[in-house]
């Protein structure tokens, strides 16, 4: 038996993005993540064909991330990021996605006045964040040893 139609077109983009980003758990930025909660929601009414391939992708059935799997989540898109750019250093006004690069620049403006919103935090706040907690020595070393070995750059 087939995924429904009227989840078919999604879950196929959703599968785009694991097998780039090496999992499924999409940002709150991202075009899927709407459609994900209310998979979350409604995980009971859901054929057993859609939940067994969510699963297949370790899709996080939880409504909210936990820190850890925030911080994996921006960690594999850092490393897409590394992957197409070649380098760590993400810029303010990401071409790609323009809604991020605009969502970046706000943040930045907020962080120097004050007001930072950390509700859906960008790869680019991420990585500030990153450089911060590594100031601070709060970064867990196996975590500072993976970005190391990625290329970042935390000066």
């Amino acid at each position: 038996m087939p995924i429904e139609k009227r989840h078919l077109a999604n879950y196929q983009l959703l599968l785009q993005f694991f097998l780039e980003a090496g999992h499924a758990n999409v940002p709150n930025d991202h075009e899927l993540f709407e459609w994900t909660q209310t998979l979350r929601q409604s995980r009971l009414k859901l054929s057993k064909v859609l939940t067994d391939g969510l699963d297949s992708m370790a899709f996080n059935w939880i409504m909210h991330q936990t820190k850890d799997l925030l911080w994996q989540s921006r960690y594999f898109e850092l490393m897409l990021f590394k992957r197409e750019n070649g380098h760590c250093r993400i810029p303010t006004k990401y071409k790609k996605n323009k809604p991020l690069g605009t969502w970046i620049s706000t943040q930045l403006r907020a962080e120097k006045t004050g007001r930072v919103k950390r509700s859906h935090p960008s790869l680019g706040l991420w990585a500030r964040e990153q450089k911060a907690k590594d100031r601070k020595n709060t970064l867990a070393p196996d975590r500072k040893k993976l970005l190391l070995d990625a290329g970042f750059q935390f000066g």
